[in-house]
This record gives C-alpha cells, sequence and structure tokens, in this order.
C-alpha cells in the first residue's frame, strides 16, 4: 500500500477510483501540504470525501466508477442503473400531430408505442425515463416527429427497473 500512496497513512486513503481511464485519490481528510503536491504529481485527481460530496461529482464518479482498492464497479454494488430523465416540449405541433405523436408515443389499442418498444415510461406530463441502452432510439422517435427535448442523466436502484420490465413482459 506504501507504494500506492506514497507519503500517506494507509489508514487515510478511502479508495482509488478509476473513472474514464483517470485515477481519483479519494482521501479521507486533507493531508499536509507538502503530501498533497506529492500526491498531485502521481495522482490526477486527489479530492477529499468532503469535498466529493460537495463537487456535484458524487453520484457520477460513485456510479460510473470502479474501485481499484475495493475490486468493484460502484453503480453495480449500490444496485443503480443509468437512466435518463427526458423532456419535450409540443410547442411546435398543431392539435391533430399532438394527438398522433402521443399515440406513435403510448400507442393506441392493441398497438405499441414507442414507450412500450424501447422499455421507456411516462414519470409525468411530458418527462419519460429511459434506459440509456434506448436512448439513441427514443432521440431518432422525437426527431423523427421535430420534438425538442432535454435530457439528464439519472441513476435508479435496478429493481424498480426490473419490476417495470418484468411488469410490460407480463402484459404482452
Amino acid at each position: 500500500m506504501g507504494e500506492l500512496f506514497p507519503y500517506l497513512d494507509a489508514k487515510e486513503v478511502y479508495d482509488l477510483l478509476l473513472l474514464d481511464n483517470q485515477e481519483w485519490l479519494v482521501l479521507r481528510n486533507t493531508p499536509d501540504p507538502t503530501a498533497l503536491n506529492r500526491l498531485r504529481k502521481r495522482y490526477r485527481h486527489v479530492i477529499t470525501l468532503e469535498q466529493l460530496m460537495d463537487s456535484g461529482e458524487l453520484v457520477r464518479l460513485f456510479c460510473d466508477s470502479t474501485s481499484v482498492l475495493r475490486k468493484r464497479d460502484y453503480g453495480k454494488a449500490l444496485g443503480l442503473v443509468p437512466t435518463m430523465a427526458l423532456t419535450y416540449a409540443l410547442d411546435g405541433l398543431d392539435h391533430v400531430q399532438k394527438t398522433r405523436f402521443g399515440y406513435a408515443l403510448r400507442g393506441r389499442n392493441s398497438q405499441e408505442g414507442a414507450l412500450q418498444k424501447l422499455g421507456a415510461r411516462m414519470v409525468g406530463r411530458n418527462a419519460l425515463m429511459v434506459p440509456v441502452r434506448n436512448i439513441s432510439e427514443m432521440n431518432s422517435f422525437f426527431d423523427a416527429w421535430k420534438v425538442k427535448t432535454r435530457m439528464f442523466l439519472t441513476y435508479l436502484p435496478e429493481e424498480r427497473n426490473q419490476r417495470k420490465e418484468e411488469e410490460r413482459n407480463e402484459r404482452g
């Protein structure tokens, strides 16, 4: 452990994470300035747990990274699945187009809509949750209708996604 983290007591290291081929050294407390400068020469990102909590990178770092020390994928260990929250606006469509768009999105009678085909679900008015693996197909759907969208990456517990998929499979 001393080789990996020179100038530090091993108890001060919370974890070493890999994200986008970059190492993030996560420390329990801020080390003295000399040790910090030496660590920054070896590791591009040196951050304390407190800084991590305040940075806005917490969710992304822990959900998309792999722990070198603990040898696990944090997102999977936490049971989280990346999901896109998508909102859309129908401003450019007239009443008939909006109705047709709704049928194409939600389906009509026994025909499936884009939601069912892509494993997405409505979570509010003009708001969807789309599995990341299907986001390009969903974007193509909205582009074909010339509907503007906004997307946000979020993480949902895996069992919630699985439950919705199981319900969808039971229906048909």
